[in-house]
């Protein structure tokens, strides 16, 4: 491996044997490439000290979604059309009005692929979240008190594990030259680390990257700011009903 992302922290651990060919292939690492090391259940592997992560984010907000095993990152995906230059398969069609970071499809050339908080041809809509009970939607920010977004999503009396999960998403909104400011106010019910049961994912505006994951009472009260003036929440749910509190407001 011939570089150390400066996002992770490497704490001491039994080395392993690695390939000199062994490369990071990306322009820079992130939390959710699937070319991270460690996954959410096997944070402590190799670890000398048992109690220590053998990698460790720099910023721990965003330890769940370390090597996250769910599905690619949109990031990996649009990484490996670009090493295999897929967009020559467009090469005759105009490029679609993409809402960034989405770009030309290359199986369907006149939409775009877009992240998963996305939908609609040009990434321009609230996906439809697969989660039954889903009450998912768009939500004008407009105060700069506190207001609660309450979520859920999944079957309340349905207590057998699913292997795939179920998602819903929002979408908070604030006036263009606004930004948002966001905190957790009310956890889901099912706290564990990497949070594989119940989930929600905040993202702030890197939407090309996956965001913090959250399951736990530790993460309520800290106060996150968005980058521009949209927030995107992805809930999802393995196992029973989803359901969380989120205060939000402008600023």
């Amino acid at each position: 491996m011939n570089r150390i992302p400066s996002i992770i922290d490497i704490i001491r651990f039994f080395l392993l044997s690695l390939p000199s060919r062994m490369l990071f292939k990306s322009p820079s690492c992130v939390y959710s490439s699937l070319g991270n090391c460690t996954t959410n259940t096997l944070d402590y592997a190799f670890a000398e000290d048992p109690n220590q992560y053998t990698v460790r984010a720099i910023n721990m907000a965003y330890q769940n979604s370390m090597g996250q095993r769910e599905a690619p990152a949109f990031s990996d995906v649009r990484m490996m059309n670009w090493l295999y230059n897929c967009s020559s398969f467009c090469s005759n069609v105009p490029v679609p009005p993409c809402r960034q970071p989405g770009y030309q499809d290359p199986r369907n050339c006149y939409s775009c692929k877009c992240p998963r908080i996305f939908g609609g041809q040009y990434c321009e809509q609230l996906p439809t979240g697969s989660a039954m009970n889903c009450n998912g939607a768009v939500i004008q920010a407009t105060s700069s008190s506190w207001r609660t977004l309450q979520g859920f999503a999944g079957d309340p009396d349905s207590y057998d594990p699913q292997s795939d999960a179920t998602d819903c998403f929002w979408h908070i909104t604030a006036p263009a030259g606004r930004r948002i400011q966001v905190r957790l106010s009310s956890p889901p019910d099912q706290c564990m680390e990497g949070c594989p049961w119940q989930s929600i994912e905040i993202n702030l505006g890197q939407f090309d990257l996956y965001g913090m994951i959250m399951c736990c009472p530790s993460s309520v009260g800290q106060v996150y700011t968005s980058v521009s003036n949209l927030v995107a929440i992805r809930g999802a749910a393995r196992y029973n009903q989803l359901t969380f509190g989120l205060d939000y407001r402008i600023i």
